[in-house]
């Protein structure tokens, strides 16, 4: 009897589950549907099938984007950004956790209050500096941003996850003569991998469809724009063409859907690695 309810209960889980995905996949899809369509049969039924498949708003659209210098844009601020936290966000992380004095302890405070932040309350001063160190107009400058106002979630997720790494390890290696950066890349970073692996797949998110940084960084310089900035100028621009508007929201999705199938099977190990012992 027991076992018939379990299945019940079950089979009900699944209806939820399966009517919250439909409802979350819904638009997705039908900005897929209607990617192959014209603008007359957007107009007419949205929800239909296009009369005849081509990829003729995709080729439009790539012209219209300057898809391959946008997409080499956009890709060099996301490698920089990430490079950037990866490097030293880990490494500032794992030395707030293994020194824990009152100062440390205040830094870790510190990036704990401005992950409570959002940028539009600092946009304005964070403008200045980067006027102040010539960092606008530049991808690099850009790149260098996202490190600042990426590294209080880094420091975060790595100072918990450290905690969980075994004092034991790091003895045995400084017993063996290993220095402190050594210690750090051949000894703790490889167990930082999942934690790693996950901010990363979260700022690539971020990085990828920001628009408001690359619009206040890079200005009018059209040959640094960034496959959101050209998307923005296609809106603006071309606001009738909706049917090679929402070809290109598809060649746009293409890469970070690609990127999280491949890398998703270590968020959960990445977050659960990153709790915090009590």
């Amino acid at each position: 009897m027991g076992t018939r309810q379990e299945r019940r209960k079950a089979n009900i889980l699944t209806v939820i589950f399966l009517l919250l995905l439909s409802a979350v996949l819904l638009p997705f899809g039908i900005i897929l549907l209607n990617s192959f369509k014209s603008l007359l049969e957007i107009a007419q039924n949205i929800l239909g099938l296009p009369d005849q498949w081509g990829v003729d708003n995709y080729l439009r659209a790539w012209d219209i984007l300057e898809y391959p210098h946008s997409f080499f844009n956009t890709l060099v601020v996301t490698l920089l950004g990430n490079a950037g936290l990866i490097i030293f966000g880990t490494m500032t992380g794992y030395w707030l956790a293994r020194h824990r004095n009152r100062l440390n302890r205040a830094l870790y405070l510190l990036f704990l209050v401005a992950m409570a932040i959002p940028f539009e309350a600092c946009m304005i001063p964070v403008m200045r500096v980067t006027n102040l160190f010539h960092l606008n107009g530049s991808l690099t400058g850009m790149g260098i941003c996202y490190w600042g106002l990426g590294a209080s979630t880094v420091v975060f997720l790595t100072y918990g996850a450290v905690l969980n790494i075994p004092h034991e390890l790091e003895e045995s290696a400084r017993i063996d003569g290993c220095g402190r950066l050594r210690l750090f890349w051949q000894i703790v970073f490889p167990l930082l991998r999942p934690i790693v692996v996950t901010f990363t797949i979260m700022n690539t998110f971020w990085f990828w469809n920001d628009y408001l940084m690359p619009q206040l960084m890079l200005g009018r310089n059209r040959t640094l724009y960034t496959l959101q900035l050209n998307m923005r100028s296609m809106f603006m621009e071309y606001f009738t063409m909706w049917d090679v508007a929402l070809a290109g929201l598809v060649m746009i999705l293409i890469p970070t859907v690609i990127y999280f199938v491949a890398a998703q099977k270590h968020i959960i190990g990445g977050l659960t690695s990153g709790s915090v012992k009590g």
